[in-house]
């Protein structure tokens, strides 16, 4: 009988050519769903093994029913999936004699803190089908409740951002955890100063977050945008084309 020698070898040897793999700028609006005290343990997890998350968008074959697979089933699976979020591929019209019920018109976008490569493994029947997304872990930071309106956070704000500005982070770290400290009168700013203080262990922090916060802590108003984006927003918004400053030149009257 003729001997076989087993040999150690990769299961998936798709993985020689790896995945692409792209880098989120801000989290995805379905995962500010996930309830605030999951995601802050969840920072906290990430934080600890310094680890970031993994975001997928799968994209199943259209004729996956008619093969009879189950890609619900399939994405529920994922390994350490934290949240799973289903939306339509396409418009679905009202046209029952143009519907197709065996067509599958859903795409899953799932947040997990597996490695990229076990998702690929995972999804290696159908790799082509998934998009990765990796997501810095201090994109969790998100404020909770509703906003109160004062003047007791203004100075603190100022002093903040003139840290945060010239990166004096010894010096942002004390700030935010005195702050923490005082007996909050506004839920929303004492939620967003928790993050802060969270945001204060990171080797290197994320300053668009912490602006983004700190002004939610004054306006209410979350937004990630960076200042180039905004440069662009204000500029679009304020500027008048050629054409339109050649047509409003008062007109000359000829000698």
């Amino acid at each position: 009988m003729k001997k076989v020698t087993m040999i150690d070898k990769p299961l998936n040897t798709h993985l020689v050519e790896p995945h692409p793999m792209f880098e989120l700028t801000a989290a995805p609006s379905w995962l500010s769903q996930l309830h605030h005290e999951a995601r802050r343990v969840l920072y906290q997890q990430l934080n600890y093994v310094d680890q970031h998350l993994t975001i997928v968008m799968y994209q199943p074959d259209k004729d996956c029913f008619i093969r009879a697979d189950d890609p619900v089933k399939w994405a529920q699976q994922c390994p350490d999936l934290i949240s799973l979020h289903m939306e339509q591929r396409s418009v679905i019209g009202n046209d029952d004699a143009t519907l197709d019920p065996m067509m599958c018109q859903i795409v899953f976008h799932l947040c997990t803190t597996a490695e990229p490569n076990q998702v690929i493994t995972y999804f290696a029947k159908a790799e082509q089908a998934i998009t990765l997304y990796r997501l810095n872990r201090q994109f969790l930071a998100f404020p909770e409740g509703e906003f109160t309106p004062t003047d007791a956070y203004k100075l603190f704000i100022d002093d903040v951002n003139f840290s945060v500005v010239n990166q004096l982070w010894d010096k942002y770290t004390y700030q935010v955890r005195a702050m923490n400290a005082v007996t909050a009168t506004a839920p929303y700013q004492q939620s967003i100063i928790q993050w802060l203080v969270s945001l204060s262990h990171e080797a290197k922090p994320n300053i668009r977050i912490i602006k983004a916060l700190l002004e939610a802590c004054d306006n209410g108003q979350f937004s990630l945008e960076d200042d180039i984006q905004r440069a662009k927003i204000d500029a679009l918004a304020s500027f008048t084309p050629l054409s339109q400053a050649l047509q409003q030149l008062p007109k000359q009257s000829n000698p």
